[in-house]
């Protein structure tokens, strides 16, 4: 038996295209598993690829009173965030995760800007499980 009738013989096998069959589809379909019975296990694993993407984002607004004066920022105007691509690529210095970290972004804006003013923000953070309201009020001094 010669080496060409080996690779003939494998290349009209159908068991090398059974086999990468069944593994396509086991790797397109087990994550699915999970979300359509109801369960999982270490071989079914539901798709977990992008589930902390957007988590410590804002959304609402803050409003900085000035002299009896109300001012509406949003919260990428708020942290200085006008450019979209570097939203995208959010750090650790831009993220809040809770009010300790809303207190932190105030008291940065505050010595950044240098403002005499009331600081308040209301609205929601982005968590793992969901949104989570979120409001606080603070006072900046010169």
């Amino acid at each position: 038996m010669n080496a060409n009738a080996k690779t003939d013989r494998l290349a009209t096998s159908p068991f090398p295209r059974f086999m990468f069959g069944g593994l396509a589809t086991f790797i397109l379909l087990a994550p699915a598993m999970p979300q359509v019975f109801g369960y999982g296990n270490p071989i079914f694993r539901p798709w977990k690829m992008y589930s902390i993407v957007g988590m410590g984002l804002l959304r609402g607004e803050f409003t900085i009173n000035r002299n009896g004066s109300d001012e509406v920022l949003t919260p990428s105007e708020f942290l200085n965030l006008l450019r979209y691509k570097l939203a995208m690529r959010l750090t650790q210095p831009y993220l809040v995760f809770g009010e300790n970290d809303l207190r932190a972004r105030i008291e940065e804006y505050c010595a950044r800007n240098r403002v005499d003013a009331s600081i308040s923000f209301k609205g929601e953070v982005a968590l793992v499980r969901g949104w989570k309201a979120l409001s606080l009020a603070m006072r900046c001094k010169e």
